[in-house]
């Protein structure tokens, strides 16, 4: 929450959001204040993701969804007056989207496979 409150504060963006060209800005175009940021990010945390509790972050991440697709915005998005721009993307940003996803995914599956010891400098095998 407050590192993406931080990241939209200075860019108007995140990592992410940068690689899909998708920009935030307020209704008048220009670029979120932290407590503008930080009240979007907390939203987005309850109502997107459900504060990450499982089963719960199902029901608020399918509910989310549907209300963007019939209504083309997003609850926090609405409620904050916050506008969202997006670009077409190309394939080799689609590639760049699906290694990285790639990438985080073999690092949990590695993380699980080679645990880091609570020290942190020694691997224990499992």
């Amino acid at each position: 929450v407050f590192v993406e409150a931080v990241l939209l504060t200075v860019t108007g963006t995140t990592p992410g959001k940068y690689l899909l060209k998708i920009k935030i800005s307020k209704s008048d175009g220009g670029r979120m204040g932290i407590n503008d940021a930080l009240s979007r990010s907390f939203r987005v945390w309850l109502r997107g993701m459900g504060m990450g509790i499982p089963i719960v972050f199902l029901f608020t991440l399918i509910h989310a969804y549907n209300n963007l697709k019939t209504e083309g915005v997003s609850t926090w998005d609405r409620d904050g007056g916050y506008i969202i721009r997006h670009e077409e993307i190309g394939w080799l940003r689609v590639l760049v989207v699906a290694a990285f996803f790639c990438l985080f995914i073999g690092l949990i599956v590695l993380g699980s496979v080679y645990p880091v010891s609570t020290y942190g400098t020694d691997i224990a095998l499992v």
